[in-house]
């Protein structure tokens, strides 16, 4: 648009504001609903117009459409209602919710009793609800007095959108303050009811918004609910557009994830014809396996066999697959977690889990946001346990690596000088704000970081252009190990390559799942992306937690590059690990003794125990940080599994670090506790272990007979 037409648009709708404000006072509830929603359609909706309008506006004397397009209005304009309006919100929708069941019921047993015979033989007419003679009230229609499958949805949706903005709380516990308010249990109940009561007129479009809302939300319905709602859900997925698969298969993932479901990969065995049926009938629409891809050649071309030669399953052990204790790997950012559930729930959301990866195969080739959906497909499959065929896996790998070449023009921007000095990460340069021998003033230093900040969101919004961001690619490299896939090394070098262009973009999550994800895939990334790695974490160590920070000690350790970090490089990303180990819930256990069995394929133990203080990278003396990890490990011994203590042990054997004869104690103590879960494979590595940290001389010792550097000495 012109940006004298925009002025004038803007200008026009400022007016339109003020006239809708003076006549608020004379119009009915239903036309305020409807001023809401058009201008929640042109987002055009001020604050202020929208405290007047619903302050004017009771809910209970609205209809149910003109409730759900209401809240529709007030999540759409991002306006922030109190605390007071949610909870009438609440209240009135749940009425409406509990009306729609009634409804329901009530047609179902009219309908019923129709063609029942009365005891004379003739044809007995129904007596329903509100049918009290010629002159009573006509019997309920369903969708009259409640809410229509679209209308539960918005309300679903706008309450989802609204939790996301701290208006509302789903958990335990007490709201958060003034502006929160809680959705109780039996909330989600009627809204349950109201949907199986309206299961039949269910679209596409309705069952993905369903239960996109209830995940959202944080609830996780029975599995009887779930696997009807999910058997309707299969039986629409074949007319499902892009955002509709994506949004089904996140909130399906979240809430068996949330519910602790078994993997679903057995079950998908099961369905897979009729998946497979799905996809032959739909690919003569949609152009089948890959063809009709901008940029890709067909599945079955001699060119894409050249490039991606065929992409096979991991053939490693589950161990190194899954990121068990037992290979030295941190805990994976995510996967799916265990228990058991219903058979039948688990069957029906298996189908629907493969109708959807049948589905997302046929759109593939003209998705709009290809890149955003693939990453969702894929990743809540890996969450599931539900592997798609491989040949759909093949087709999205291909399309990706289109997207990816897109950029590809970008790929020396790394690897000039002019650019790692723009971002401070040229090498052995601290980062912005860092440690300089004359810092500038706190003014400067804040300016510095703002500065710093906005080029590192304009970079990322320059990456996004090209239709993928670095939490994409980040998702997409876990995904493919989580489910066993390994592209070609061709594949992975245009990954990595095009992840070399914009490194400098990555969070620390998503860097640290990169990394983690290459390693599990046996990658081999060149030196200059190792370097370039280390020295962008260390950029942003603040923001770092403990499982990023454990994940890319691990990684830059397991990583077949020809050249490692620095030493003061390690040292400081082991601080950065020990000073972040506090913040995890869970999980900490094991990312210490996976921390403490790589640490020595990152830095030699001599060399690490001979560092004194640094200053750039900023560290404390070597041993110190061995004394810290040591405690740390000690605070956890009772959460350790088997696997990690026998991971401990080995990680300060090749140290040659003696932890203490306390420690060694109480590593004991918890060794007796799970003796009967150490495997033939640990229990002679704990017992290796153990034999050489004996001989090596205790903390006094060391103490005695370590080099003076002035440093701390413990």
């Amino acid at each position: 648009m012109h940006p004298a037409h925009r002025a004038d648009l803007a200008c026009l709708l400022r007016e339109l504001r003020d006239i809708t404000e003076q006549l608020l006072p004379s119009c009915r509830p239903r036309e305020l609903s409807t001023i809401a929603a058009g201008f929640a359609r042109l987002r055009a909706a001020d604050r202020r117009l929208m405290q007047l309008l619903l302050a004017r506006c009771p809910l209970r004397a609205l209809r149910p459409q003109e409730l759900s397009q209401l809240a529709w209005a007030v999540a759409k304009s991002q306006h922030n209602p109190d605390a007071a309006w949610v909870e009438e919100l609440l209240s009135t929708s749940q009425r409406v919710l509990d009306s729609t069941a009634a409804d329901a019921a009530v047609t179902a047993a009219c309908g019923s009793r129709a063609g029942a015979a009365g005891p004379a033989g003739k044809q007995q007419q129904p007596r329903c609800a509100g049918s009290r003679g010629a002159g009573a009230p006509r019997p309920v229609v369903l969708g009259e007095e409640g809410f229509k499958p679209q209308e539960l949805c918005n309300v679903a949706w706008a309450l989802a959108v609204l939790q996301r903005r701290c208006a509302l709380v789903t958990g335990p516990g007490p709201a958060g303050g003034p502006a929160c308010a809680r959705v109780q249990p039996s909330w989600f109940a009627a809204l349950r009811g109201a949907a199986l009561a309206q299961l039949a007129g269910f679209g596409p479009g309705d069952a993905a918004m369903c239960l996109w809302s209830l995940a959202a939300l944080g609830h996780s319905p029975p599995d009887a609910w779930l696997g009807v709602f999910a058997a309707r859900a299969a039986g629409l997925a074949p007319r499902m557009e892009e955002p509709h698969v994506a949004a089904t298969l996140w909130a399906v993932s979240r809430m068996r994830r949330a519910a602790g479901g078994a993997p679903l990969g057995a079950c998908l065995c099961s369905s897979s014809s009729s998946s497979s049926s799905i996809s032959t009938s739909s690919s003569s629409n949609s152009g089948g396996g890959g063809s009709g891809m901008p940029g890709i050649p067909p599945l079955g071309s001699s060119s894409t066999a050249e490039f991606l030669q065929t992409g096979t399953p991991l053939t490693s052990s589950s161990d190194h697959l899954h990121g068990r204790g037992t290979s030295g790997e941190a805990t994976p950012h995510g996967g799916g977690g265990g228990g058991t559930s219903g058979d039948e729930a688990a069957a029906g959301v298996a189908h629907l889990v493969g109708a959807l990866q049948a589905r997302a195969f046929c759109l593939l080739p003209a998705m709009r946001r290809p890149m955003l959906n693939v990453t969702l497909a894929l990743s809540a499959s890996a969450r599931m346990g539900a592997p798609p065929p491989a040949e759909h896996v093949h087709a999205m790998l291909l399309r990706v690596q289109a997207l990816l070449a897109w950029g590809g023009a970008a790929d020396g921007h790394w690897r000039s000088p002019a650019a790692a000095s723009e971002h401070g990460l040229a090498a052995g340069q601290p980062a912005a704000g860092g440690g300089a021998a004359a810092r500038p003033a706190a003014v400067d230093r804040l300016r510095e970081h703002q500065e710093s900040e906005r080029r590192h969101t304009a970079a990322r919004e320059r990456v996004r252009q090209r239709g993928w961001s670095p939490r994409d690619l980040a998702t997409v490299a876990w995904a493919l190990a989580a489910l066993g896939y390994r592209p070609s090394d061709a594949w992975l070098g245009a990954a990595i390559a095009s992840a070399s262009a914009v490194l400098h973009t990555f969070h620390n999550r998503e860097l640290s799942l990169l990394l983690h994800s290459l390693v599990r895939l046996r990658a081999r990334p060149p030196a200059a992306f190792v370097g370039a790695a280390a020295r962008v974490s260390l950029s942003h160590s603040a923001s770092f937690n403990a499982q990023s920070a454990a994940h890319v000690v691990c990684a830059l350790a397991r990583l077949r590059a020809p050249r490692r970090p620095g030493a003061g490089q390690a040292a400081t990303l082991l601080q950065v690990f020990l000073s972040r180990v506090d913040d995890s819930v869970e999980g900490t256990a094991r990312n210490v003794a996976a921390v403490a069995y790589r640490l020595p394929d990152l830095i030699r133990p001599a060399r690490l125990k001979a560092l004194p203080e640094g200053a750039w990278p900023r560290h404390a003396p070597g041993r110190e940080l061995l004394a810290r990890l040591a405690s740390a490990a000690r605070a956890r011994l009772r959460d350790c599994s088997a696997a990690d203590l026998a991971l401990l042990a080995a990680g300060f054997a090749r140290l040659r670090h003696h932890p203490g004869q306390e420690w060694l104690e109480a590593h004991a103590r918890r060794c007796a506790v799970v003796d009967a879960q150490f495997s033939e494979r640990e229990r002679a590595r704990l017992e290796a272990a153990l034999a050489v940290i004996a001989a090596l001389p205790k903390p006094q010792e060391q103490a005695a007979n370590a080099p003076h550097f002035g440093m701390q000495c413990l």
